[in-house]
């Protein structure tokens, strides 16, 4: 008798234990869960905001260019709301990237805050934000094509590549430009020299005209194949003086 009380003790702690094992399991694996859980939304916040703060900014520049203050106003609001939120992981990722986007903000902010701001100077600072965004971006293998926004399909698409270009005699400045395949690229292409100069670009068709001294003319293109492109300007032979320079699309 004493044997089968002892053997059934055994059998009922036994039974607890593999009990309490299991619930054991159960609730580090629900934490596990949790923490992946947790490190997902970590890891797609930054997305998210980051591709907000691409369409707020390309919309601030668009804006401002199309004479809406107040609408660029409203886009720069939209930036400010996920600004705090990505600057700190750009900031871990890419110091350097950090730093431009936030003295391009403080000129932006500024501006935004005056009564009639430039649109070169708007331009400017935005393609700076961008950059730094899309820079970011590609370190931390983030997308910014597509936004989360809670509808299905919902798509933002990345702004033009801004592109400054000044010619003088008789040299680019940039003489290369880098870009990534599939970009759409816009040349603003400003004459600095004292005689007339044109911006062409063979491979893909583009040519900004002869243009004279202290003008700015914006020209689009996309850059959909890859590899190393000469630039140059034929005006007068001013090619053969080594006015010429290379697109790199990777």
């Amino acid at each position: 008798m004493r044997s089968r009380t002892h053997m059934a003790s055994l059998v009922t702690a036994l039974g607890l234990a593999i009990a309490l094992a299991g619930a054991g399991l159960l609730w580090q694996g629900g934490m596990r869960l949790k923490e992946a859980s947790a490190i997902r939304a970590a890891e797609e916040k930054p997305r998210d905001g980051m591709a907000i703060a691409v369409e707020a900014v390309g919309e601030v520049a668009a804006r401002v260019k199309a004479g809406d203050l107040e609408g660029g106003r409203e886009a720069y609001q939209s930036f400010l709301g996920v600004y705090g939120q990505v600057l700190g992981p750009i900031s871990l990722e890419n110091a350097e990237a950090a730093q431009r986007m936030a003295l391009a903000n403080d000129r932006l902010e500024v501006m935004m805050a005056g009564p009639k701001p430039s649109v070169a100077a708007v331009s400017r600072e935005c393609d700076t934000i961008l950059r730094s965004l899309h820079t970011a971006a590609e370190a931390m293998g983030i997308s910014l094509v597509a936004r989360a926004s809670g509808t299905a399909g919902d798509v933002a698409a990345a702004p033009d590549r801004v592109i400054p270009v000044t010619a003088r005699e008789y040299r680019f400045e940039p003489a290369r430009i880098d870009v990534r395949k599939g970009e759409r690229v816009t040349i603003r292409f400003t004459n600095g020299g004292t005689e007339k100069h044109e911006f062409e670009l063979d491979a893909f068709g583009f040519e900004i005209k002869p243009i004279p001294p202290g003008t700015t003319v914006e020209k689009s293109f996309v850059a959909d194949k890859a590899g190393m492109f000469q630039y140059a300007c034929h005006v007068d032979g001013h090619a053969e003086k080594g006015m010429i320079g290379f697109l790199v699309v990777r």
